[in-house]
């Protein structure tokens, strides 16, 4: 039979030491991430296939195709496709 502090130890270590040493090692592996991307290599996105970055100006004009268009149209014009 085990004493009683054989067992305030383990309630010790069950209670407190394996939770904190938990929280502590998930803290610092988490804490490591120093991400300072420019803002072209975040339109280019991180893909395994490459990605075509487009400039503004072309991004604006295939924006300009869809103006005036309501979500409504493009799923009617979807449907019929």
């Amino acid at each position: 039979m085990r004493s009683l502090s054989d067992r305030l130890r383990a309630f010790f270590l069950i209670t407190f030491l394996f939770p904190t040493g938990w929280l502590v090692l998930s803290h610092s592996f988490g804490a490591q991430r120093t991400d300072t991307k420019t803002i072209e290599e975040l339109r280019a996105g991180k893909n395994f296939i490459t990605t075509t970055v487009y400039t503004e100006e072309e991004d604006a004009a295939i924006l300009k195709l869809f103006d005036g268009l309501r979500v409504a149209d493009i799923c009617d014009g979807m449907d019929k496709a």
